[in-house]
């Protein structure tokens, strides 16, 4: 299979397995990325945007399901205009994206989206919700850039889509193609790897500590019959454990 990423000034990438030169080594950086993050999954999402903004400016917008199908985690980056990556970061907490309008979409149908150009005010009337509108129309859009080619695809991990990675581009005279499209999903599915991977470790974790706390109680009630200093105890280990899970 042969993977192309044209890049923004129009110099065109291999990506594929048997690829060589600078096309191999973004995925090796990619690769070393995700590798050096911590076994977290928000770690492992912020690794990939930085290395791809590195690899090809832009807002790059990386979500996560929850446990809770209506939140996502969401990260963005761009480091060439860190104001509109806090713009869209700011999304989150505002709770205007805890269930991402585009991102549920692609999500929802299992399918990319590719938008090679749209502008800002288009982009909030046909592809945000109204709670996202509201927040755009009452915290104005921060950059000088008014159009963006729009890419986003579904993260894949054993079958399951668990999130979207996609590349929110200032427009200009190369608009994105399916070509970027086929590069950023098999990125994405790197991605999704790295992320369930972290995950199963989070929750290994956490079950391991719950052990551990069930073990300290049983110890507790078995060694001594103070009543007082037993239920001491247990609440002190009920409230360490209720202190993890929100965290």
């Amino acid at each position: 299979m042969v993977l192309i990423c044209r890049m923004r000034d129009g110099r065109v990438m291999d990506l594929s397995a048997s690829g060589r030169g600078e096309g191999e080594r973004t995925l090796i950086e990619l690769t070393d990325a995700l590798a050096e993050a911590t076994r977290e999954p928000r770690a492992i999402l912020m690794a990939a945007a930085v290395a791809l903004n590195r690899l090809r400016p832009g807002i790059w917008v990386a979500s996560l399901m929850t446990k809770d199908p209506s939140v996502m985690r969401v990260i963005a980056v761009d480091d060439g205009d860190p104001d509109t990556a806090r713009y869209v970061q700011a999304f989150e907490p505002s709770g205007h994206l805890s269930d991402s309008p585009i991102s549920s979409r692609v999500i929802e149908t299992g399918e990319p989206l590719l938008i090679p150009s749209i502008s800002i005010t288009e982009l909030s009337d046909r592809y945000l919700d109204e709670g996202a509108g509201g927040y755009m129309q009452a915290n104005p859009w921060p950059a000088s850039v008014t159009h963006f080619g729009i890419v986003v695809v579904p993260m894949h991990a054993r079958g399951a889509t668990i999130g979207t990675l996609g590349l929110f581009e200032p427009g200009g005279s190369a608009p994105l193609t399916e070509r970027d499209m086929t590069w950023l999903q098999a990125v994405a599915d790197r991605t999704a790897a790295a992320v369930e991977d972290a995950q199963l470790y989070e929750d290994a974790t956490k079950r391991l500590e719950r052990l551990d706390a069930l073990q300290s109680i049983g110890l507790a009630i078995t060694s001594t019959e103070d009543l007082e200093l037993t239920l001491k105890i247990i609440l002190d280990r009920l409230v360490a454990h209720l202190i993890g899970e929100c965290h």
